[in-house]
This record gives C-alpha cells, sequence and structure tokens, in this order.
C-alpha cells in the first residue's frame, strides 16, 4: 500500500491540472498546442537517455534501459488497484449470496427464488460499484493527462496508462449493459469526457475519454470507435478529439486522436478519421 502513493508522488512535479480551453473557455485544439509547444528535434524511440534533468531524468533513463522490469512494475500497481475495484464492487454480491445460504427457508423453491433474485440484485449493485470505484480510483490521480507527444517509454504516458486500465476495466466488462444511458454518460464524465446538453452517445468503442470532447446536440452512432490518441513509428501521441455542436458521427466510424470536426458537420457511417484532420460541413458532401 505504501509502494503506490510513493509511486505517484516521484512523478508530481511532472503531471499539474490543466485542461484544453484557453481564454473565455475556447477550446484550443492539439494540433495548435503541438504546433506552439513541441520542440524541433528527431524523437529516437531507441534513445536509453532521458532528455529532462535531475531526479526525472534519472529515472526516466532507467525506465528506458529497463523496459520490461519498469513496465512490469507499473503494470502490476494498476493490476492491483483493478483488483481492488472488482474485490470492493463484488462485495454486495458476495453478502447476498452468503445470507441466502446461510437463511432458512420453509420450501427449497422459495430459497431458490430468492437466492436467484440476489444474484440479479447483486449484479447490479456489482455494476454501480464498479462504475463508483473506477471513477474515485481516477479521481484521486493527481497527475492530469495532457497533450504530448514523444518517445512510448516516458513519465508522461504513465497516467494515461493508468486511466485507460481504469476505463477498459469497466469497457470491457459492463460498460455495454448500460449503453446509452444517462448512466453511461455520467460515468463517462466522472472519467474526464467533456460532454454536453441533449448529447446521444450510442458506443462504448471509447478509449482515453478525459482527451474527448462533445459539445451539445452531438449525436454519435452506434458502434463509433473514439480516441483521443494515435501511434506513429514508435511515438506516442495525446491529442484531444474535439467534435463541435450539433455534428453526428455514423455507425462504426472510426475518429482517430487528433480531429477537430467542425459545428453542424457530419461524418458517413464506417468512415475513418485519420488524425490531425479537421472535418467541416463540406466534408463528406458526396457520401
Amino acid at each position: 500500500m505504501i509502494v503506490l502513493p510513493g509511486a505517484f508522488l516521484l512523478f508530481y512535479q511532472l503531471f499539474k491540472r490543466g485542461d484544453f480551453t484557453g481564454k473565455n473557455g475556447k477550446i484550443i485544439p492539439m494540433s495548435e498546442n503541438l504546433e506552439n509547444t513541441k520542440e524541433k528535434k528527431h524523437i529516437d524511440i531507441h534513445c536509453t537517455k532521458s532528455d529532462k534533468n535531475g531526479f526525472l531524468g534519472f529515472m526516466e533513463s532507467r525506465f528506458r534501459r529497463f523496459k520490461t522490469p519498469a513496465y512490469m512494475f507499473f503494470y502490476l500497481l494498476v493490476v492491483f488497484i483493478c483488483l481492488v475495484c472488482v474485490s470492493v464492487s463484488l462485495f454486495p454480491l458476495t453478502v447476498l449470496v452468503i445470507y441466502c445460504l446461510k437463511a432458512e427457508f420453509s420450501s427449497i423453491y422459495i430459497q431458490a427464488l430468492t437466492l436467484s433474485f440476489s444474484l440479479g440484485l447483486g449484479f447490479f449493485l456489482f455494476v454501480i460499484s464498479l462504475l463508483v470505484s473506477t471513477s474515485f480510483f481516477n479521481k484521486i490521480n493527481p497527475f492530469e493527462i495532457k497533450p504530448w507527444k514523444g518517445n512510448w517509454y516516458s513519465l508522461e504516458g504513465i497516467p494515461w496508462f493508468y486511466h485507460n486500465a481504469l476505463f477498459y476495466l469497466v469497457r470491457y466488462s459492463v460498460l455495454d449493459f448500460i449503453t446509452p444511458s444517462p448512466i453511461a454518460q455520467w460515468y463517462l464524465r466522472s472519467m474526464g469526457m467533456k460532454i454536453g446538453k441533449n448529447v446521444v452517445l450510442n458506443t462504448s468503442n471509447i478509449s482515453d475519454p478525459c482527451l474527448l470532447v462533445l459539445e451539445d446536440y452531438v449525436t454519435i452512432g452506434g458502434s463509433v470507435t473514439l480516441m483521443g490518441h494515435y501511434g506513429q513509428k514508435g511515438i506516442l501521441i495525446l491529442s484531444p478529439t474535439i467534435i463541435k455542436k450539433g455534428s453526428m458521427v455514423g455507425l462504426r466510424a472510426s475518429i482517430f486522436g487528433g480531429v477537430t470536426v467542425e459545428e453542424g458537420s457530419f461524418i458517413p457511417a464506417h468512415e475513418a478519421v485519420l488524425p490531425k484532420t479537421v472535418v467541416t460541413k463540406e466534408s463528406f458532401l458526396k457520401a
């Protein structure tokens, strides 16, 4: 239990709270942010030496030099937190089952009916508990995932890895059961996703919810893939995806990180929108 907060505190100075808005609440696309901040130098994905100074540079160099042990260290920390979430979520179900097994019933049929009802109620409580517990552990993470581009084995990628691990625990277990619903939107907001009013979100194929922005009256069709990152020859790019007011995304479309969909635009079904694309009302007129 001491190792986990220690690992968080180790990188505290590197990551600080922030969002993707500038003055007057205007959303700043990732492409602009990167253009203003990136250094014009080659990123060597095989380099084991960090360009950071001091203790953080020392730790990142060790991270890159000993990739497998370092990865396993953080992976096991995340697995431990996920196990805590699952254990806490299973607690109500376990209590109900134990109670039904120990209680005395006048008939085996009444006991079977009570146990069946308890299992159903326990599953419902499991879903709610898993949403709350993963959201809680995501919120206590002090490191904001910010727009970034660099070597895959970098300290900046650790909060992103942690955030998605918690979200994927829900995505690949229970998220489909509550999509689309206000409960799903509440959960996505609690994980950092910015969702406006009267949004229709009919997909669970989501990655990086904290890097996604859906403005008012946006419609996301069934099985649409949304993400706020992409890879490029061993380089990881964290880049917010912004879908502006009144836009619509068709069935099974895929939207990569760094995409901006302008107000009132339409993306047809099964379309793939590549990184750094700006979609306008005229982009898919022929479709």
